[in-house]
């Protein structure tokens, strides 16, 4: 085993360990996730409490140890500062941070995640407060899709049926174990929940988009609600995981109430 360790990281998580330590959790950029232990980080002089702040991006320095490298020294590519100093981009970005934490594996490379990452971040940083959530509920859709376990609106999961045809019904059937949405004619055979069409459509949308597209169109309130519910009940049944600042932001976030049709840019 190489005795240093260096890499270009983003920092998802901070997790606090002893008195004055942290376990910081980057997704570097092969899309694989290093852990590292940074010595006396929560310390007030600390040379690594304004490099390695949430959200921001480092070159990392470590040496090995017996236990999780130990970062020696990090140099600041990208500090992401506006994230942290709006409460509503800081909010977005957690969830963003959390799905991304999470989808994430050590030895297990995703390379679009880095540039995923990077790209969400910069948009979040520069949106205005009506496109803030729209950006942040794009990319954990996004996430799902490029981690295998991306969810079907359009088509039937089950025959492959398209949804939204001449006929299709005012609500859909949504089944999250079998993996999205599926037909009238299918739907009898699973158990579904039944959501109503337009909001299906606006997450098709949001997940073949780019951001400048999703920032043009954000979407209205309930889209975003019912979205990030979405992102919480997917994520539990295909990874496994509570996605904890989910909760915070849907009791808290500055969600823009409008009315708002369906972007007609769907793939």
């Amino acid at each position: 085993m190489a005795s240093q360790l260096r890499f270009k990281g983003i920092v998802l998580r901070k997790t606090k360990l002893g008195e004055a330590d942290l376990i910081i959790t980057f997704l570097v950029e092969d899309g694989s996730s290093v852990q590292a232990v940074a010595k006396g980080a929560r310390k007030p002089k600390s040379s690594f409490s304004s490099r390695l702040e949430l959200f921001s991006c480092a070159e990392i320095f470590c040496a090995q140890s017996k236990g999780l490298p130990l970062i020696q020294e990090a140099r600041l590519c990208d500090s992401h500062q506006g994230l942290r100093i709006d409460f509503d981009k800081a909010t977005a970005s957690s969830v963003v941070a959390e799905v991304m934490a999470k989808s994430i594996h050590e030895e297990v490379p995703c390379p679009r995640l880095f540039a995923l990452a990077e790209a969400a971040f910069h948009h979040l940083e520069l949106a205005e407060s009506t496109q803030i959530y729209s950006i942040a509920l794009a990319t954990c859709l996004k996430v799902f899709a490029f981690t295998g376990i991306r969810p079907s609106f359009a088509q039937c999961v089950a025959c492959g049926a398209d949804i939204f045809g001449p006929s299709a019904p005012e609500r859909v059937a949504l089944s999250h174990p079998e993996g999205g949405c599926l037909c009238p004619e299918c739907s009898s055979s699973y158990e579904v929940i039944r959501e109503q069409g337009s909001l299906i459509q606006w997450l098709h949308v949001f997940l073949y988009s780019t951001f400048d597209q999703v920032k043009e169109t954000p979407a209205p309130e309930p889209v975003l609600s019912f979205g990030f519910h979405f992102v919480q009940e997917w994520s539990r049944m295909h990874m496994g995981a509570c996605i904890k600042s989910i909760p915070f932001l849907l009791t808290n976030a500055n969600f823009t109430p409008r009315n708002a049709r369906i972007p007609s840019n769907k793939n």
